[in-house]
């Protein structure tokens, strides 16, 4: 059964805490997702980006909650919904039971989505995360940059969970500018940016 492999993967991390736990079963979600848009077309048109991107596949020593994502080529009329209905179909097999909140904004570029699931904490031997904890309860979110900055370089990389699956990311390099703009230009400075500026360097 593949709430099984979900299991056993949450074992691999050897967590010491609640929040660890939860923390870890939220990775372990991303991989799955990550897994089900690489069975779509999706990485032909978009590569995933952000700091659980350089958490996933460049190795950040922190968790990172969202998933990021950007348009090879800039696309206005990007729709989430038909890739996470996929999504959707193919993480039950984990035992997951998500839903989809889908906050399109016409006049944003950046497309947003939620994926909510509170039952997969139930039913997972879990060490640390009581049965009833709000913490047993995952909540993703998706955003997507629909008309991404020219500059960018890609590449393909591979995760290992649930099967191995093909994903486009951004460089490091890459990963690297957009995190020194965020320092430079954003209106607020988060202090996980400067962790992971000296991480970078």
């Amino acid at each position: 059964m593949s709430i099984v492999m979900v299991e056993e993967r949450l074992k691999s991390y050897q967590v010491s805490s609640e929040i660890e736990e939860i923390q870890a079963l939220r990775e372990i979600t991303q991989e799955v997702i990550l897994a089900s848009l690489s069975r779509t077309d999706f990485f032909e048109y978009a590569a995933f980006q952000g700091d659980t991107c350089s958490r996933i596949f460049y190795g950040l020593n922190r968790f990172s909650e969202d998933m990021d994502f950007t348009l090879i080529r800039g696309n206005p009329t990007f729709a989430w919904k038909p890739y996470l209905e996929q999504v959707i179909r193919d993480v039950a097999s984990y035992g997951y039971n998500m839903e989809i909140t889908d906050r399109r904004e016409i006049d944003s570029n950046v497309r947003l989505a939620f994926l909510k699931d509170d039952t997969v904490g139930k039913i997972l031997q879990l060490q640390y995360a009581g049965k009833t904890s709000q913490l047993g309860k995952i909540k993703i979110k998706l955003e997507i940059d629909t008309n991404p900055p020219a500059g960018g370089a890609n590449e393909l990389k591979y995760v290992d969970f649930p099967y191995i699956s093909p994903i486009v990311v951004q460089t490091q390099e890459t990963l690297f500018a957009g995190k020194i703009h965020a320092l430079l230009c954003r209106s607020y400075v988060k202090g996980r940016d400067w962790y992971d500026f000296i991480w970078y360097t």
